[in-house]
């Protein structure tokens, strides 16, 4: 008994110096996201977003952050809303509105805002990230050190850095390492059956609540590496592995009979597209491999840069020299072992996927590439070749660790050649992409709005839509009004798609107005308010004067009352 009592003192023992580690490592992650990310956002996080600018797709995440505690406490449906687009409402399951980060940040948003709750969202999720990986990387490797370099390769690497920018649901990666690190669990039988397919069906359950693209990306991948390991596993291993794959099947399942509502209006009632052009636009540049972009501390001047397709939040496919050598060392190192063979396949198949349609160098487009094949697969109809490269990440992550980690010669050369490859790789905070300011007028950041906009009615924000922070502002307060228009990045509800108001502003650039397409627009949708940016009015007083209405100057805003 003294020697069971014993062993059991000794393996609790080992359970808190693994959570002392794992939370010291955590806080080293934090303070360098703080450092090296985040501190413009931190210094004012009421005013200055941890996003690129101005307005985009921010303001929908921070509409959704407060989206859901508010329909979950007024108990009304979170899946379909009136408030904007209305009065014919949208379907928020359709598009990435994180549900889970934003219910977990329900006490940030109620004390602080839904702009300095996104900015928390934005600091944490690197290093949260990193965390999971190094935690992966020590239990695959074994030590502290090649740990803590392969965490930071994932956490920050480029695809997380570019994310940053702009799209809250693919930033959140940790999911990732805790679903390989479960499946490891159950393959080494240190979690029995009913125990992994629970955690697998929370993860999968989590992860569709946080990004539905990555799901679906994870699931082709999990089943590729599944299907190389099994093919280069011999005798009981392979037994093992396809057990665990129909266990972690028989989790998915799970998941979506527990998720079916949410799936029903994500898939049913809605028909996923990708952006438009993504396969030629939104790809990787044989060039940007090795050209840093917007996001780096490091960066060379010339034209190649300015020729990568994408913009700053799609460029995510820059590893620099040292880091690619890296992963080629890695990978004839290990070379005889079956992780190096899994990790490299997935490496491989992901940089092959994000090259799009056709393979393209410093811009030029050349000859074709697999992903129109690819994308008839199912899981990724919908999803955007240039961001599965977060697989190649992945794999590069682990590799770096287990390079590190293996016994050999010139230790110290492989740990100078991945810091090479971090230094090149190191955000720079001073970037547009993390230091937006943000257009917050004193009208919604109080209670300002609540004499100029009467409650339930409807009022047109402009600038309209993606171009304007109609969705914070609405989020602010509280969401008191309705709006006609909106920007849930899905498709736009009929009848609006066929407005010419409406179709004149969602054109990229913005199509020109007349005066009696907003008269009609007005009318047609029964606004009683009209609220423009004093910041960024553009055109707007002049198109409302022609229409005969005046504006008053209100609290950073230029309020319009609209008469029946």
């Amino acid at each position: 008994m003294a020697g069971g009592e014993g062993g059991a003192l000794g393996r609790q023992h080992a359970r808190r110096i693994a959570a002392a580690r794992l939370g010291l490592v955590f806080a080293l992650y934090a303070l360098a996201s703080a450092l090296l990310i985040a501190r413009h956002a931190l210094a004012d996080p009421s005013h200055v977003c941890l996003c690129v600018g101005p307005a985009g797709d921010p303001p929908t995440y921070m509409w959704s952050l407060a989206w859901w505690p508010h329909a979950l406490g007024h108990l009304t449906n979170p899946l379909h809303t009136n408030v904007v687009w209305s009065p014919a409402g949208a379907n928020v399951a359709a598009a990435p509105m994180i549900p889970l980060p934003s219910l977990l940040l329900s006490p940030v948003t109620a004390l602080a805002g839904p702009l300095p709750s996104y900015d928390v969202l934005a600091l944490l999720s690197p290093a949260i990230a990193a965390t999971a990986m190094f935690a992966l990387c020590r239990h695959v490797g074994g030590r502290t050190l090649p740990a803590l370099a392969g965490g930071w390769v994932y956490g920050f690497s480029s695809y997380e850095l570019a994310q940053l920018a702009g799209h809250a649901n693919l930033m959140l990666i940790a999911l990732l390492p805790l679903a390989v690190l479960a499946v490891l669990a159950r393959v080494e039988r240190r979690l029995g059956r009913a125990a992994f397919v629970a955690v697998m069906a929370a993860v999968v359950v989590a992860q569709l609540l946080t990004s539905q693209e990555i799901l679906a990306t994870s699931v082709g991948f999990g089943a590729l590496a599944f299907a190389v390991a099994w093919l280069a596993a011999a005798g009981p291993a392979r037994g093992v592995l396809l057990a665990t794959a129909i266990e972690t099947a028989a989790a998915g399942a799970i998941a979506a009979v527990l998720m079916s509502p949410y799936l029903y209006y994500a898939l049913v009632r809605s028909h996923p597209v990708g952006p438009p052009g993504a396969d030629t636009k939104f790809i990787t540049d044989l060039a940007g491999l090795v050209v840093p972009t917007q996001v780096t501390l490091i960066r060379y001047a010339g034209g190649v840069a300015a020729r990568l397709p994408g913009n700053i939040a799609e460029r995510d496919a820059y590893f620099g020299a040292p880091l690619l050598l890296v992963l080629l060392a890695a990978l004839w190192t290990l070379r005889r072992t079956r992780a190096a063979v899994v990790l490299g396949a997935v490496a491989g198949v992901a940089l092959l996927l994000s090259l799009g349609t056709r393979l393209t160098v410093a811009g030029h487009r050349t000859i074709p590439v697999p992903w129109p094949i690819a994308a008839r697969v199912p899981v990724l109809k919908a999803a955007v070749p240039g961001r599965v490269v977060l697989f190649a990440w992945f794999a590069l992550a682990l590799l770096v660790a287990l390079w590190l980690a293996r016994p050999g010669r010139r230790p110290i050369a492989r740990f100078a050649a991945v810091i090479a490859g971090i230094a090149l790789i190191l955000p720079d905070a001073g970037s547009v992409a993390y230091n937006s300011p943000a257009s917050v007028p004193a009208l919604f950041s109080g209670d300002g709005y609540r004499r100029v906009i009467p409650s339930g009615s409807r009022a047109l924000l402009l600038p309209f839509g993606f171009r304007g922070y109609d969705m914070l502002w609405q989020a602010q307060a509280h969401f008191a009004f309705t709006m006609p228009e909106g920007n849930l990045t899905g498709d736009t509800p009929a009848p609006f798609k066929t407005d010419p108001f409406v179709r004149a502003q969602l054109a990229v650039p913005a199509a020109p107005v007349a005066p009696a397409q907003l008269a009609r627009f007005l009318a047609r949708y029964r606004v009683s308010r009209v609220i423009v940016d004093a910041a960024q009015p553009e055109s707007w007083p002049a198109l409302l004067a022609a229409d005969g209405l005046h504006g008053e100057p209100r609290e950073g805003v230029i309020v319009y009352v609209v008469r029946p």
